[in-house]
C-alpha cells in the first residue's frame, strides 16, 4: 500500500499541477521528494527480489527453498562446525554434528557450565546459513540467519583445513582457519 501511495504522489507531482509548487524552491522540494520516493520504491523492489531469490520465509523454523549443495555430507559437517566455531568462539573439536539431507545438526556442551547448545546449518554455494535450536528452554527452532541484517559466513576448504570468514554490513570481518578432518 505504501508503494501505491508513493507512486500516486509521484505521478501527480510529475504532472506539473499547481499543488506541486509554483516557486523554484517548491519545485525543487517536490523534485527531491520524488527522487526519494523513487529510491525507496527501487530499494523495496530490490529487497523483494532478494527475498524471493533467497526464498526467505518469516516463520521461525521454516526451511526456505535453496540451491542444492554438491558437497559431501562430511564436508557439509566440516563447514558447519567451522561456521559455528567462529560465531560462538568455541573449538570445533567439542562439536558433534550430522547431516540430514541438506541440513546439518550441530551441538556442543559449553565447557564452563555444561549447557547444551544446538544449531542447524545449511550450505548455499560457499555460504553457511545457520539457526539456533532450543537456545532458550522450549524456544524451538529459530529463524535462519540469512537476512540482510545478519552476518555473512563464507568458507573454503584447504585440504583438512576449513577457512571461515564472518563478515558484517559495516565492512568488519573475522577470519579463522580450523583443522577439521573429514
Amino acid at each position: 500500500m505504501k508503494k501505491l501511495h508513493s507512486t500516486a504522489i509521484l505521478l501527480v507531482c510529475m504532472g506539473g499541477l499547481p499543488a506541486c509548487g509554483s516557486s523554484s524552491d517548491e519545485r525543487e522540494a517536490v523534485r527531491a521528494a520524488n527522487e526519494t520516493v523513487l529510491a525507496e520504491a527501487a530499494a523495496d523492489e530490490a529487497l523483494n527480489h532478494a527475498d524471493a531469490a533467497l526464498g526467505k520465509m518469516d516463520k521461525p523454523g521454516a526451511v526456505a527453498p535453496r540451491e542444492p549443495t554438491t558437497l559431501s555430507r562430511k564436508d557439509q559437517v566440516r563447514a558447519c562446525k567451522a561456521g559455528i566455531a567462529i560465531l560462538m568462539g568455541k573449538s570445533p573439536s567439542i562439536m558433534k554434528a550430522s547431516a540430514d539431507g541438506d541440513i546439518v545438526h550441530n551441538q556442543y556442551k559449553r565447557p564452563d557450565d555444561g549447557k547444551l547448545w544446538k544449531q542447524d546449518c545449511r550450505i548455499v554455494g560457499n555460504r553457511i546459513h545457520w539457526r539456533g535450536v532450543d537456545s532458550f528452554a522450549g524456544s524451538g527452532t529459530e529463524r535462519w540467519r540469512d537476512g540482510p541484517e545478519d552476518e555473512i559466513l563464507t568458507f573454503s576448504f584447504e585440504g583438512n583445513k576449513v577457512r571461515v570468514i564472518e563478515a558484517y554490513s559495516d565492512g568488519s570481518k573475522t577470519e579463522e582457519v580450523y583443522t577439521i578432518k573429514s
